[in-house]
């Protein structure tokens, strides 16, 4: 990764960070991809930190429903979109992880498309009170034969002047931490043809979305300084470290607490001179220089008691304290049945839980309401689609607060009832119209054939 110091010093700006951003963004990647330093000799990690991220990209989808509608336009941007909605889950995760993420449509050919960038990958140079970023710089790199291709893309918005200035450098390198030297859009290739500054006029925001994840907890330093987000597990780094190193404990204690007998060297056969068993038997019987008449036996059994309740009981403890300092609800990785937490304190947990995840969606949705905006201003610079307007729907559910099962069983109760129509506990069980789940109910002769309706 490009350090910020070599982008000021090829673009002459100065970037505005949070106090070691790059560090902290440096260590999140680390964690999502289960390459802590601690991850070393028997330290496998439990991958904690992915399981966290993609629960509350998960908890931000679940139930929700999105519709863009009212003219030709509106058909062309929601077929891109579609298009986008398929992998948006997967672009949430690494916004939890890294505290934000970007989203930018570009043309291609004739083609709309959103490219993703993730917040270690964005420098802002100057942003307004209400975080709208004015100057700032997208990195990208590609990589071609032996040499790196690095493209920074500066993008300047005049709110006054309605424009969007946009500059692109290209350099090379056979390093991918390091810029290099200047070369053009062309020797890069995947790059060719980009101009190096273009000038977007009419313009009503800076052409990329910017979607930030709240901060859940104002008073650490990152929260106050950071325009880019909050990673959702900022405050739980050292609780993975203990997660992980704690499993490693529990790993030990069943590897060394197997069940072994010790025996003289002199009952076990060898075999043409050397000494060997069976794969099944070498780890039950080790062969020792044995002296039956000092130890009183020429074989002895290794086998003590595992200590998995209280070692299990621990890491259940930790489990917890990362759903705490993550806002995740009780029972999200901890043992959902530990009697030590009371019914009003699993209640609490998942309304805390579903508070943080309703402030992660209206933020997606001001994200995505900017982004359709940003696609319709590119409809009518390039000619995509006809003019006309769109309107977009957004329906998030309550998932995190909703058993599902429970709800099932509840409205099927009514339908038996004849308290609700069976058409909209089908419409709610498979999300789609009342009009559609019509078409699942089964006729009159099947319901004969199955001893229904008689």
């Amino acid at each position: 990764m490009i350090p910020a110091h070599e982008i000021e010093d090829a673009l002459k700006v100065s970037i505005r960070l949070p106090l070691n951003a790059e560090i902290r963004n440096s260590t999140y990647m680390e964690l999502l991809t289960n390459t802590a330093p601690w991850i070393q000799n028997d330290v496998d990690g439990l991958r904690i930190p992915a399981v966290v991220a993609g629960e509350f990209a998960r908890l931000i989808l679940i139930n929700s429903k999105f519709e863009i509608s009212g003219s030709p336009r509106a058909d062309y941007i929601s077929t891109v979109f579609a298009r986008f909605r398929k992998n948006l889950k997967h672009h949430l995760r690494l916004a939890c992880a890294f505290g934000g993420i970007l989203f930018r449509p570009y043309v291609c050919g004739n083609q709309l498309s959103i490219d993703v960038t993730t917040a270690d990958r964005f420098f802002p140079i100057s942003y307004d009170d209400d975080l709208t970023f004015t100057d700032s710089v997208i990195y990208d790199c590609t990589k071609s034969g032996d040499m790196y291709f690095h493209k920074l893309e500066r993008q300047q918005y005049d709110r006054q002047r309605n424009t969007c200035t946009i500059t692109n450098h290209f350099f090379k390198s056979k390093s991918c931490d390091a810029l290099g030297d200047p070369c053009t859009a062309e020797e890069s290739g995947i790059w060719a043809g980009l101009s190096p500054e273009v000038i977007i006029r009419g313009a009503s925001s800076p052409l990329f979305a910017y979607f930030r994840i709240p901060s859940l907890r104002t008073e650490s330093e990152e929260s106050l300084r950071s325009p880019l987000g909050t990673s959702v597990f900022s405050e739980c780094i050292e609780l993975f470290r203990s997660a992980d190193l704690h499993w490693a404990r529990i790993d030990w204690e069943y590897e060394g607490s197997e069940l072994a007998v010790d025996v003289s060297s002199d009952m076990l056969k060898p075999v043409r001179g050397v000494l060997t068993l069976p794969k099944r038997i070498e780890r039950l019987f080790r062969g020792h220089n044995i002296d039956p008449v000092d130890s009183g036996s020429a074989m002895t059994t290794f086998s003590p008691s595992i200590r998995d309740s209280s070692l299990f009981n621990g890491l259940d403890n930790i489990f917890r304290r990362i759903e705490f300092n993550s806002f995740l609800a009780y029972g999200t990785l901890s043992n959902p049945q530990n009697v030590d937490k009371t019914a009003e304190e699993v209640r609490a947990s998942k309304n805390r839980s579903y508070s943080a995840v309703c402030d992660m969606q209206e933020a997606l949705e001001d994200a995505l309401r900017d982004l359709l905006d940003i696609m319709d201003t590119f409809c009518t610079l390039y000619g995509l689609a006809p003019s006309g307007e769109y309107e977009a729907v957004f329906e998030w559910g309550d998932g995190v607060l909703e058993d599902t099962d429970k709800e099932f069983q509840r409205r099927l109760q009514l339908c038996t009832a004849g308290k609700l129509k069976v058409e909209k506990l089908i419409s709610w069980y498979f999300g789609c119209s009342e009009e559609e789940a019509a078409d699942y109910l089964p006729d009159s002769s099947q319901m004969k054939l199955f001893g229904q309706g008689m």
